[in-house]
């Protein structure tokens, strides 16, 4: 199996979080799945909870489906 990306993708996090594959920008989908990867690159490798990434994403009132939708946005 191959991979569509190189070896390396590049995240920029100040401003605007952004992706590059070489040369090519990598669609990071929606405000809530790039709010995912935020919370994700911030914890620089380190395991971050599903509870803990429900609270980033909806703070105080998370939806019903919050886990399900979760999975979908990881």
């Amino acid at each position: 199996m191959t991979s569509r990306y190189s070896s390396t993708v590049d995240f920029q996090v100040l401003g605007p979080l952004r992706a590059h594959d070489g040369d090519v920008e990598v669609d990071l989908g929606g405000p809530k799945q790039r709010l995912v990867l935020a919370i994700l690159l911030a914890a620089h490798g380190a395991t971050v909870s599903t509870d803990a990434l429900i609270d980033g994403v909806w703070t105080d009132d998370p939806p019903a489906t919050a886990r399900k939708t979760l999975q979908g946005y990881v």
